[in-house]
């Protein structure tokens, strides 16, 4: 999807990360073997205000969940998704929310728990 996602610029990510890190309602868990980085999850906690048909909210949502291609399998983003469900919970939030990209068939989301409460659709007008 050249049209939602772009190439990492990598002197850009320090910044980034320094940016969730000080948020206090914003996470980064990260796996590792042998002194590298082999998987992370971002998270926070968000919110809806009320409105005549929906009550206020508060939530967790995962932005990102990556495990390198060759540790997959292993339980690595369970365990990345447990950590996100543990601080959640001391955070006093009691759902988890994320989006799934309909090209991204092989997620492990549903063995895990998750189910589709919707579905968010687009039209492109250019």
């Amino acid at each position: 999807m050249p049209d939602t996602f772009k190439k990492i610029e990598k002197e850009k990510i320090k910044e980034f990360t320094c940016r969730i890190l000080s948020d206090e309602n914003s996470v980064i868990f990260v796996a590792e073997s042998g002194g590298k980085i082999i998987g992370f999850i971002h998270a926070s906690i968000k919110g809806t205000d009320a409105s005549p048909a929906m009550l206020q909210r508060k939530y967790g949502w995962i932005h990102d969940l990556m495990v390198r291609k060759e540790y997959r399998g292993h339980g690595i983003g369970r365990a990345l998704n447990e950590k996100v469900r543990a601080w959640a919970l001391g955070k006093n939030v009691n759902e988890i929310e994320l989006n799934v990209w309909e090209f991204n068939r092989g997620a492990f989301y549903e063995r895990v728990g998750y189910e589709t409460m919707s579905r968010r659709m687009r039209i492109m007008l250019k």
